[in-house]
């Protein structure tokens, strides 16, 4: 059985999921508590989490999921955040339709989300971070 395609470990994807799954939850309570608690309209608390959320994600993918190690990190972050606005427009796009169709805020945002990982993926791997390639005997690293 192939665990590894084009240089991409099955943790390092496993990684990346476990970084998105933190930052969804992240995301939903804090979308939750601004539009429950304080009133603003789930887009707006979409918009406003994604700032914070940003920093968790770009800390964690960098240091644990990819495992950068060169200095170049403002200029990866100007990537990942360009990534994540590009990705954050079409996310509220999904939940809006979703949204239009019947579904609740916080399930629409739950599913962009998921709708989004892999393009977040291969998006933040290889634009952002610049990782091409895993060493020689790395899967599991």
């Amino acid at each position: 059985m192939r665990t590894e395609l084009y240089g991409i470990g099955l943790r390092e994807v496993c990684r990346f999921l476990a970084v998105g799954a933190a930052s969804a939850a992240l995301n939903t309570a804090i979308i939750v508590v601004l539009t429950e608690l304080f009133g603003q309209p789930y887009l707006v608390s979409f918009a406003i989490c994604f700032f914070l959320v940003n920093i968790f994600g770009f800390i964690t993918n960098r240091s644990w999921t990819f495992r950068v190690k060169h200095s170049r990190w403002k200029w990866q972050f100007l990537r990942y955040f360009v990534l994540s606005f590009a990705s954050l427009l079409l996310s509220m796009v999904i939940s809006v339709v979703l949204v239009r169709q019947g579904i609740a805020y916080w399930i629409a945002v739950y599913a962009s989300a998921a709708l989004m990982a892999p393009v977040n993926f291969i998006a933040m791997r290889f634009a952002s971070f610049g990782v091409s390639k895993r060493p020689a005997g790395a899967l599991f690293q």
